[in-house]
């Protein structure tokens, strides 16, 4: 999602198209699909749920024990899967199962393509 959704939302408002950059880094059968009419929506939409998520996973960590800090910081490693740490034991360090697997229930969340989220949640509304 990244750096390309936040271009592709940005890009129309400097008179340039950013739905072929889209379509090009969007993965899956989705990409002949919009998932909003326009584009900058869909952005939005995308960031709103990666914001969700990484706050839900934020609060999870907080309430099993982690600092304000250091639940914020993990909560961004555990959504974007990228396994970064403010220890040098990684998420060992606070010896806890419970925030080992608030871990691997939000990294299998976020795992899944923000669009098939964005599309589960339009489907239930």
């Amino acid at each position: 999602m990244g750096i390309v959704v936040l271009a592709v939302a940005i890009l129309p408002t400097l008179g340039v198209g950013g739905m072929a950059l889209y379509r090009t880094e969007i993965p899956g059968p989705l990409k002949d699909s919009k998932l909003t009419p326009r584009i900058t929506e869909t952005a939005k939409a995308l960031w709103y749920i990666y914001a969700t998520l990484t706050l839900a996973c934020m609060v999870a960590y907080m309430l099993a024990g982690m600092s304000w800090f250091d639940a914020l910081s993990h909560s961004f490693s555990t959504i974007a899967n990228g396994g970064f740490s403010t220890y040098d034991a990684s998420i060992g360090y606070f010896d806890s199962a419970t925030i080992e697997m608030i871990c691997v229930a939000f990294m299998l969340i976020s795992a899944f393509s923000f669009s098939l989220h964005f599309i589960a949640w339009r489907e239930k509304a």
